[in-house]
């Protein structure tokens, strides 16, 4: 063969290997724009959330980032949040998991459950170093927010199981918020509180003599052998029925949201403090993986809320409005 036509077959080769490099190229953009347009869909109007500061708020880290898609407002309290649900001023709430039951009951059935968005962040902090176990509570006085909503239940709860009684021998401090808790804990010496992640990551990384002695979300698994949801969100009937393509736009873009939060802390960490919902990337980074971030919807939330429902309502039928929600709580239950 000639030398000529050698370089003439290497050229036509070095083409070909062009053309195909080329296609993969054009194939793989439109593949991307594809999964891109698909994974953006546009809401018919922006969804209005309140959101509590802590790990319901952390999940919605990249729905934050969409402010013409979603207008988020954080919260220090659950009672915040339900009154804007209540008034109308939001359109989802995300709320102490006992209270979506609470207003299930009280709205006669005008609520629908969307997401379990917090499984078990619950954790006695102390002060000092004498606390070993929930008994060396007796006699003891526990800084704490949350009253009415499911770290009031889960702590009650609790202290029953371990023989002791939360109105005679100790004395629950109720605070407005759990920020007022985390500054009371490291400001008074031999203090004990109730905390949730991401707090329990600030006060220790702010204070070294601040410990950790008990997690609740352990001693519930092993008393009642099933995982702690803490935090839902609701929205109104109505709001179901009327947007149900934007619902499901919004569960779709939650999923990812709280994928990414708890694959890329660092990154979502970036993102909550910029956004105002925390004041420490540090922290929060470090706090993400024991904030339990999830989203569980229909079967999946139904199987994590039924049982914890019956718990509480076992010990005190207050505590979810006086019945057990029935299956029409749940949105998307097959």
């Amino acid at each position: 063969m000639s030398l000529n036509r050698k370089k003439g077959i290497t050229v036509w080769g070095l083409f070909l290997v062009v053309l195909i490099l080329i296609g993969t190229i054009l194939t793989a953009c439109s593949s991307n724009k594809n999964i891109k347009e698909e994974n953006e869909k546009e809401l018919t109007q922006t969804i209005k959330i309140a959101s509590l500061k802590g790990p319901t708020g952390m999940g919605l880290a990249y729905l934050m980032t969409q402010p013409n898609q979603y207008e988020i407002t954080t919260y220090q309290s659950p009672e915040e949040a339900v009154s804007k649900l209540l008034s109308g001023e939001v359109d989802v709430a995300g709320v102490s998991s006992n209270l979506g039951a609470v207003l299930y009951n009280k709205t006669k059935g005008d609520m629908r459950l969307l997401s379990v968005n917090t499984g078990g962040v619950l954790y006695l902090a102390e002060n000092g170093n004498e606390i070993k176990g929930l008994q060396d509570l007796k006699g003891k006085t526990i800084l704490a927010s949350g009253k009415g909503g499911t770290p009031e239940y889960v702590l009650k709860c609790l202290l029953l199981k371990n023989g002791l009684d939360p109105e005679k021998d100790l004395t629950i401090h109720w605070l407005g918020n759990h920020t007022d808790v985390a500054g009371a804990l490291m400001a008074q010496k031999e203090s004990i509180a109730l905390l949730p992640e991401p707090f329990v990551s600030v006060v220790t990384a702010k204070n070294n003599e601040i410990n950790v002695p008990v997690d609740l979300n352990a001693v519930w698994k092993e008393e009642f052998d099933s995982d702690l949801p803490m935090g839902i969100f609701l929205v109104s009937k109505n709001f179901a029925e009327e947007r149900a393509s934007d619902i499901e736009t919004f569960l779709s873009d939650v999923r990812n949201s709280v994928e990414s939060v708890n694959e890329k802390p660092k990154d979502a960490a970036s993102i909550l403090v910029e956004k105002g919902v925390m004041d420490n990337e540090a922290v929060v980074e470090q706090a993400i993986p024991r904030c339990n971030i999830i989203a569980l919807e229909g079967q999946d939330a139904s199987n994590a809320l039924d049982n914890f429902y019956q718990i509480l309502f076992n010990m005190e039928p207050s505590s979810i409005g006086g019945k057990l929600p029935d299956k029409n709580f749940y949105l998307n239950l097959e």
